[in-house]
């Protein structure tokens, strides 16, 4: 979920309040800003040469303090109309924002317009976050923040068009049609589209069946089939799930579970456990994964600052963790840090 940045999945398994208390600021009736930066320290116990954790995105230095993204958000809202403007700095926007052709554009995460046709459908046009995935590019929107192996191997986002058609209150459809995936322009006269069903058949449960399908320039048509469910189970637990099978050249598949658990208004802990494979190298991993990721998030008083311990263990099915001669002698990788997150 590099999906829709505010996707209501996301935060629903995120509904503790110790990560959802919001920092935007109306400046007026029908604008607002809001806005978050990032930092951490991170540790690999494999000591890799070069101070570079493999497979990471926002965490990707080791044994030294680093500065990820900053994020400036501008949203606008009236009863038929609303637009957002989401604009990055920082090392990780060139990242979440490839092949976007300038340093200008790289800092653009989202840049859309939403218009409401009548109480059911709606439709928006711009560049977006993806509707596929359950974790989302806004690390104040997850869990967790090292991101998982579906994340890191999925569509970021998307330039084109949306609509939205709400059936009743327990289902919803969206249609999509983009350029592609993760790039600004096209690289071919064909299109990649998109589809989603979303449910929410109780208070306590809600889920999405996406789909993204296309041909991106190789000569086997690529589509992503996506699952994703959230289920409170308590006021203080809840769990999610995140499942995956895509096809090009070859297929890759994955799962990925979240498990929350609220200790007290301001403290919760989410442990994510994952499995991804793509042995086949349709997405240029060549290897299977299991990874495991405990997370805490103590937000401190008035609700700006979260800080954020984590650890993580990867364990790989070839050896393609650095040590600390630069060779890829390791088949496993753990990780300790401590990430700070500001919101506005």
């Amino acid at each position: 979920m590099k999906s829709y940045t505010r996707y209501v999945l996301a935060l629903s398994i995120l509904g503790l309040s110790a990560l959802n208390t919001s920092a935007q600021q109306n400046i007026s009736e029908n604008i607002s800003i809001s806005g978050h930066a990032h930092t951490y320290y991170m540790y690999n116990l494999n000591t890799p040469a070069g101070n570079s954790n493999d497979q990471r995105l926002y965490d990707n230095l080791n044994n030294q303090f680093g500065f990820s993204i900053f994020q400036f958000s501008l949203a606008y809202e009236d009863a038929t109309t609303s637009g957002v403007l989401d604009v990055n700095f920082g090392p990780a926007a060139g990242l979440v924002n490839a092949n976007s052709y300038g340093v200008t554009s790289d800092a653009i995460q989202n840049a859309y317009v939403v218009q409401k046709v009548n109480d059911k459908f709606s439709f928006e046009i711009g560049k977006f976050g993806t509707h596929i995935g359950y974790e989302v590019i806004d690390a104040t929107a997850n869990a967790n923040y090292s991101t998982s192996y579906l994340f890191n191997y999925g569509p970021f986002y998307h330039v084109g068009a949306r609509v939205r058609y709400q059936l009743n209150d327990t289902y919803s459809l969206m249609g999509a049609i983009y350029n592609n995936w993760d790039n600004l322009q096209d690289n071919n006269n064909a299109k990649t589209f998109g589809a989603s069903l979303g449910f929410a058949p109780s208070e306590s449960l809600s889920g999405a069946l996406n789909w993204i399908g296309g041909d991106e320039g190789s000569p086997d048509f690529r589509q992503l089939f996506d699952l994703v469910l959230s289920y409170q189970l308590s006021e203080v637990f809840s769990i999610g799930f995140n499942g995956i099978y895509g096809m090009e050249s070859d297929s890759w598949y994955g799962a990925a579970g979240y498990f929350t658990y609220g200790f007290s208004d301001n403290f919760s802990s989410t442990l994510r456990a994952e499995y991804f494979d793509d042995s086949k190298n349709a997405r240029g991993f060549g290897s299977s994964v299991t990874a495991l990721t405990l997370s805490g998030n103590y937000t401190m008083k008035g609700g700006h600052v979260v800080i954020r311990p984590e650890i993580k263990a990867d364990f790989a099915g070839n050896d393609i963790f650095h040590d600390d001669l630069g060779t890829a002698t390791k088949a496993s990788q753990t990780t300790i840090g401590l990430v700070a997150l500001y919101r506005f």
